[in-house]
């Protein structure tokens, strides 16, 4: 909406249910303030108009996606996935199905 706040968003996905298959993990891959940002870290260095080998690693390394497990819960007909997404951030939800 024009002129108000940016803030956090709370999700709730409803994955239904696949036939007799069930949600037997799930994972996130995030993009925001504090996940596969560089520009954090490289304001962390200072922003350094040039970097030295060991800052342009730290960078890369600031860059990566990193998977990690997400919880869920499920009833009978659907699994459930909470997340807070921050402003202009990006997750990928990724399932593995029994």
């Amino acid at each position: 909406m024009p002129r108000h706040p940016i803030v956090s968003e709370p999700v709730r996905l409803g994955i239904p249910h696949q036939g007799h298959h069930r949600v037997r993990a799930a994972s996130i891959i995030r993009i925001d303030d504090t996940h596969a940002n560089p520009k954090t870290a490289w304001e962390a260095l200072g922003s350094p108009a040039y970097l030295s080998q060991k800052n342009l690693e730290l960078l890369m390394q600031a860059s990566e996606l990193v998977e990690l497990a997400k919880d869920f819960s499920a009833d009978g007909s659907q699994t459930w996935i909470d997340l807070v997404l921050p402003p202009q951030s990006l997750a990928l939800i990724l399932l593995e199905w029994a």
